[in-house]
């Protein structure tokens, strides 16, 4: 090999690997460059924009941030440290995060590693130093977008990038998640629950059953449970079009069903809805949502990047987002189902009051 083309090599690996160190490659052929954090690695996914300001340790390890790469549009991430006890399911699930600036110090009394050690313990390459704004505003006219982390490896050429990876969906395997004083016992479709909602639920004495999402509908009625629990999750509706049948088996059984996040979707699509595409997700912690029965807004945690454009037939819209206008949650005699996740505060101030109103329909 000639000496120029060695030194090119050289040179090309030094400035790639160890000068800029990490990449943000668009499938669209634009790069960002930064420096890199956590694992050294390569990941693809799908970049959704997170507009939470506190929080991150949650947003990273939601099982519905499954093959995404998480943008925080605020800008300081990493300050609080990183607390095992906030994770909402056993691992970092979202493939990379991307960030404006990584705090240098972690002030919180609760914090356990920082979230550097984290990243890296868990196989998660980041990359920080990325004008997150104008990431921001590009994605905002593009539309949701792939794309690949690069981290302490030499980037591979762009036209061997492979953007379109086929989503990694396994069902979880059956769980008994027992309430301390239980009152009611329901049965869930479990695409992804998270730690916090179970948690909710236990503590209105409701014990959850988890099956996989590709259990039948057989199965799922023969433990006769007080009600059905279509859980929050990762991907789209469409990449499980064989739980329909099985959950419009059991609307037409009679079970109360309470559907969150991604099981909102699936609920409508099973009973005829139809669900599109949203042009931007809501991702974040502060989406505003009005309860149409009261006209009260109430603040949301949303994770999805679809919507209920028409509601099933014999269904009302209970909430709107007050943002977009699109359905954020409908109902009807058996029915409860949300887009976003409630959170645990009483009706003045919050959305709690939706497991309580799911509770008096199973009997509780």
């Amino acid at each position: 090999m000639p000496i120029n083309s060695v030194c090119y090599i050289i040179v090309k690996i030094y400035y790639e690997v160890i000068y800029i160190k990490a990449q943000l490659i668009l499938e669209n052929g634009t790069i960002f460059q930064g420096e890199g954090f956590g694992a050294v690695g390569a990941r693809i996914g799908c970049l959704i924009v997170n507009t939470r300001m506190t929080g991150y340790t949650e947003a990273l390890t939601k099982p519905s941030q499954a093959g995404n790469i998480v943008v925080f549009s605020y800008p300081l991430i990493g300050n609080s440290g990183v607390c095992t006890q906030d994770f909402e399911s056993p691992s970092i699930t979202a493939s990379s995060l991307v960030i404006s600036e990584l705090s240098t110090i972690e002030s919180n009394f609760r914090s356990e590693a920082s979230l550097t050690a984290v990243l890296e313990k868990h196989g998660v390459p980041g990359i920080k130093g990325i004008d997150t704004r104008a990431l921001v505003r590009l994605l905002h006219v593009t539309g949701s977008m792939r794309a690949m982390v690069v981290h302490g490896v030499l980037a591979p050429a762009f036209e061997s990038i492979c953007f379109d990876e086929a989503p990694k969906i396994s069902p979880i395997a059956k769980k008994e998640v027992p309430a301390e004083n239980p009152k009611k016992h329901i049965a869930a479709l479990n695409f992804g629950a998270k730690r916090s909602t179970l948690e909710k639920l236990n503590g209105r004495g409701i014990s959850v059953t988890l099956h996989p999402y590709d259990t039948d509908s057989e199965t799922i009625l023969a433990s006769k449970p007080d009600g059905v629990y279509l859980t929050e999750g990762a991907y789209k509706a469409e990449n499980y079009p064989s739980v329909l049948k099985t959950i419009k088996t059991i609307y037409d059984s009679g079970v109360p069903i309470l559907a969150l996040g991604l099981g909102h979707c699936l609920l409508a699509s099973a009973l005829g809805g139809a669900v599109k595409p949203l042009a931007h997700g809501h991702h974040g912690a502060n989406h505003p949502v009005k309860d149409v029965s009261t006209g009260r807004v109430y603040i949301t945690a949303q994770d999805f990047d679809e919507h209920v454009e028409a509601l099933p037939n014999g269904c009302v819209a209970a909430y709107i987002n007050v943002n977009d206008k699109t359905v954020a949650g409908f109902t009807d005699d058996t029915v409860i189902s949300t887009a976003f996740i409630p959170d645990n505060a009483e009706a003045a101030i919050g959305t709690g009051y939706i497991f309580e109103k799911y509770l008096e329909r199973i009997g509780g």
